[in-house]
């Protein structure tokens, strides 16, 4: 499939070629330059799961320490997350106009990733610690890079099956450390947090087509508006929704970081990642969070850091290296 028109990118600049199609190295200066955006794009798909991660422990503050209904929360996050996206819609080169066809698609997009994965992500929270949250998801890249190579033609590489699997053993691994989990403290909040795993797996495999045709900070916009407005009756059916005049500034405070970082960036990065780099390769940054999360919870609650938690957290970013590696290819 080839990449969209280059005057419906941000910058203006050309598509960058998709990471899962074949390439063939050169030896030309135009490859080293070419490296240049692939290369800030890396950068960016691996700021998304470090902003993610603070958001699992934000999102544990909202729904225990204040606690609030999810779907305000979800509500109020991508209000907030609409509000910071709209000014860069002027600096978006020639908008393409959305045709009525494509609006059911948007919307379900947005009920996916707004309404039905971010309930059952808040309702998870309430019930999960934050840190074993973030490793039930993190069976989300394994799952996205399995049906992107079934049902989207993406290469699954060797590396990164290998890459994947290397990482999940040290997530596991942090999991099991000292106890920590088994699955005979499996509980509604895992059940919660793993059923929005496969509703984050539908919302990533549907809407990759979709971003490709639209510059992905508007076609954000368009699904968080349309998943606000599918999030509006669960939210005036909660008491908490006709509260929030009580709430802190703390609970402000992290209603504005998951509506900023984790969404506005978070996610418009997410959904840029996958048309430049493709579903599967970008699912593998992903596999960042869980160990992020730890180090959150040692910065900021004083969890315990051991020796083989932190050996996990270099044997997980060296699965996810290993799985985003660009196979080598002989010069012609």
């Amino acid at each position: 499939m080839t990449q969209a028109p280059s005057d419906f990118e941000i910058t203006g600049e050309p598509p960058i070629t998709e990471f899962n199609q074949p390439t063939v190295a050169a030896n030309s200066p135009s490859h080293d330059t070419a490296f240049t955006p692939r290369l800030r794009h890396y950068i960016i798909a691996t700021l998304v799961p470090i902003s993610w991660s603070f958001s699992f422990v934000a999102g544990k503050y909202v729904m225990t320490v204040t606690p609030t209904g999810p779907f305000t929360v979800s509500m109020f996050r991508f209000v907030t997350a609409l509000i910071a996206l709209t000014p860069m819609v002027f600096f978006i080169k020639r908008l393409r106009k959305v045709p009525p066809r494509d609006y059911a698609w948007m919307f379900l997009l947005g009920f996916l990733c707004v309404t039905l994965y971010h309930y059952l992500f808040f309702r998870g929270l309430a019930l999960a610690p934050a840190g074993i949250s973030s490793i039930v998801l993190a069976t989300l890249p394994i799952m996205i890079n399995i049906c992107a190579g079934l049902f989207l033609g993406e290469r699954v590489t060797i590396n990164t099956f290998v890459g994947g699997l290397i990482a999940a053993t040290g997530i596991t691994t942090i999991a099991l450390e000292k106890g920590n989990w088994t699955l005979a403290g499996w509980g509604r909040g895992e059940t919660f947090i793993l059923c929005g795993a496969f509703a984050w797996l539908l919302y990533t495999l549907l809407g990759r087509d979709l971003y490709r045709k639209y510059n992905p900070v508007m076609a954000s916009i368009y699904v968080f508006a349309f998943g606000v407005i599918a999030c509006l009756p669960g939210a005036l059916s909660e008491e908490t929704f006709y509260q929030l005049a009580e709430q802190s500034w703390a609970w402000w405070g992290c209603i504005s970081y998951m509506g900023v970082a984790a969404t506005a960036f978070g996610v418009v990065a997410f959904n840029t990642s996958i048309r430049i780099l493709g579903a599967g390769k970008t699912a593998m940054f992903l596999l960042i969070v869980p160990p992020t999360t730890n180090i959150w919870g040692y910065l900021l609650f004083n969890e315990p850091a051991t020796w083989i938690k932190s050996i996990c957290i270099v044997v997980v970013l060296f699965g996810v290296w290993l799985a985003i590696k660009r196979p080598r290819t002989r010069a012609v």
